[in-house]
């Protein structure tokens, strides 16, 4: 379950870059926002096995 919500999360961090930003930044934010979880959420997105 935590790589499809991450996967939603990217989704949607790359459909707003494009529609608000800019088209070029959009593997940037993929790139940021898995970063940004795998600093902050290192266990996980929920932390427990499934």
């Amino acid at each position: 379950p935590g790589a499809l919500v991450a996967a939603y999360a990217i989704g949607f961090a790359e459909t707003g870059t494009t529609m608000m930003i800019d088209a070029r930044l959009r593997g940037a934010v993929a790139f940021a926002v898995m970063i940004a979880i795998i600093v902050f959420r290192p266990q996980g997105l929920f932390g427990r096995e499934v």
